[in-house]
């Protein structure tokens, strides 16, 4: 922390604080938890990054709850699920609605327990959802890749084999060239001696 405040780096300054804070919520002090997160908070509203309010919001509301400040948590859990969903971030929301519905369980407001338990599932399935989605369109894209491969594969072996046949008969009309030639060759040899052993003769 000190590093960053002497290069003024807000953004890890922020990281920092939201770092200490949670680890003061793992040892139950909710309340040191909660001023860390609000510094990280004001800090990283300096810089603007507004994708880490619904993360800093829902901390602040969550650690809020578990000090029993119903009315403080609402707050910032109203305020997180604002940027989380304007922002899509689904997984912060889901966590967001299920510590909602806590509080107003809490409050002992019945309709709203179940209103948000009711968007906590829907979020949920929409997760699931979207991840089967990838893990499908990436087999699916292995699966191409692997029969552009195995296309690849085949072609190679075929062209290979179309080459040696082609070598192979190259080298049989060579043969049969130069078999043809050495037949020829003899016969005329056979011939001329012939003709010489005639003439000869005669």
């Amino acid at each position: 922390l000190a590093a960053f405040s002497k290069s003024k780096n807000l953004t890890h300054m922020g990281s920092v604080y939201t770092d200490i804070g949670i680890n003061y919520y793992y040892v139950k002090d909710y309340k040191q938890a909660c001023l860390y997160t609000q510094k990280a908070f004001e800090l990283i509203q300096q810089t603007n990054n507004k994708r880490e309010y619904a993360v800093l919001l829902h901390n602040m509301g969550e650690f809020s709850y578990l000090m029993k400040s119903y009315q403080q948590a609402w707050f910032y859990l109203d305020s997180a699920q604002y940027y989380g969903e304007y922002f899509h971030a689904s997984g912060n929301l889901m966590d967001t609605y299920k510590v909602k519905a806590e509080v107003y369980k809490a409050l002992g407001i019945t309709d709203s327990v179940a209103h948000y338990y009711e968007k906590t599932l829907q979020v949920k399935d929409s997760l699931y959802n979207d991840t089967y989605k990838k893990e499908l369109a990436t087999l699916q894209t292995q699966s191409d890749v692997y029969k552009k491969e195995t296309e690849n594969k085949l072609l190679s072996k075929d062209k290979r084999i179309a080459e040696l046949y082609r070598n192979l008969a190259i080298a049989g009309i060579i043969g049969l060239i130069i078999v043809l030639g050495f037949l020829l060759l003899t016969q005329r040899l056979r011939i001329h001696r012939r003709v010489k052993d005639k003439l000869e003769e005669e």
